[in-house]
């Protein structure tokens, strides 16, 4: 009797020890599994943030020498590593918009899905003001130019409202608006008075819609 009852606990001991095995080895190979998988992810997402970086490089490489199509395919690819990227998705508007007009109505979808994000950027409005223009809008551009001139720009702001004023009447002289383009015309002359070259440019637009300072 007694012997049996030593078996007994004998073997409740080994099984007891053998499941405390079997769960150790389990909690092992699950550690090294998570382990092996964070490693993989890491060195897949790694792989994906060079890739965006290396195809946004050459994108900006080929934009900057003149080859739009190139950095239109270059920055697809860059945005398909690194989806959403706010400044690959601004590239890939301003490459688009430089392409040419086969993608005029692409380039301005893409500037309205930024404009969506940041209506008061100088920059985005600029670049939706001169599609809207290319696709025979003027209503729309006069608006996007006017918002481009009152809105933000990081860095040079009054240069840049004075030139986009400055587009801004070229344009309406090609509208045949000439009254609205002598407002904006004065508006310059009176913000840069002591700049000759803005002055010289201000008087060759007014005469050439045969008015006066």
């Amino acid at each position: 009797m007694t012997g049996s009852v030593e078996i007994k606990r004998r073997t409740r001991r080994e099984l007891l020890l053998h499941d405390a095995l079997a769960f150790f080895v389990l909690t092992l190979v699950t550690a090294a599994l998570f382990v092996m998988t964070l490693f993989l992810f890491r060195s897949f997402t790694n792989h994906r943030a060079e890739e965006a970086r290396a195809w946004t490089a050459k994108g900006q490489q080929t934009l900057y020498a003149g080859d739009a199509e190139d950095a239109v395919k270059a920055f697809r690819i860059a945005l398909t590593f690194a989806p959403g990227t706010p400044a690959n998705e601004l590239l890939l508007a301003q490459s688009l918009a430089a392409a040419g007009p086969t993608h005029t109505e692409e380039a301005y979808n893409s500037f309205l899905g930024l404009w969506d994000a940041h209506p008061g950027d100088g920059q985005i409005n600029l670049q939706l003001a001169r599609l809207a223009a290319r696709r025979g809008d003027p209503a729309a551009a006069v608006r996007f130019y006017r918002a481009a001139i009152d809105g933000r720009w990081d860095e040079n702001g009054a240069v840049h409202r004075r030139e986009g004023r400055l587009e801004l009447a070229r344009f309406l002289i090609a509208q045949h608006n000439n009254a609205a383009a002598r407002e904006e015309l004065l508006v310059v002359a009176g913000n840069w008075p002591r700049d000759e070259a803005v002055q010289g440019e201000v008087s060759d637009l007014l005469a050439k819609i045969g008015a006066s300072q």
